[in-house]
């Protein structure tokens, strides 16, 4: 199936050929939508194998999914698209400033920490 879904969100993976014209034109979304919704420039340019969510993401990660812990290569971007989590969200619960990037082997919470009372 061309739509599945992580985090109950709706993904596709892009597939050679893929336009960003033709996603939205397929998928009925408004010109500012796939940028939002991914976390990505105005501009971007779908490149195939890539994850791009057709609704929103979500503040957190599925229940049971505390911890991502990074390999290398991993951005911030790439965690947020692997879990469904909004990038500002998962920079927020990990206390990272927007542009900051993890170190490899770094525990990356999913969820946000409860408040120790």
């Amino acid at each position: 199936p061309r739509v599945m879904e992580n985090n109950r969100i709706q993904y596709i993976t892009v597939k050679a050929g893929d336009t960003r014209e033709k996603l939205e034109n397929e998928f009925q979304l408004l010109k500012w939508e796939l940028a939002r919704y991914n976390d990505l420039k105005d501009n971007f340019i779908p490149v195939p194998g890539q994850i791009l969510y057709l609704e929103p993401k979500r503040e957190r990660a599925e229940t049971g999914l505390e911890f991502h812990t990074t390999v290398n290569g991993e951005t911030m971007q790439i965690i947020s698209q692997k879990y469904g989590i909004k990038l500002k969200s998962l920079l927020e619960m990990n206390n990272m400033a927007e542009g900051s990037e993890p170190v490899v082997g770094q525990k990356i919470l999913l969820q946000p920490t409860k408040p120790v009372n």
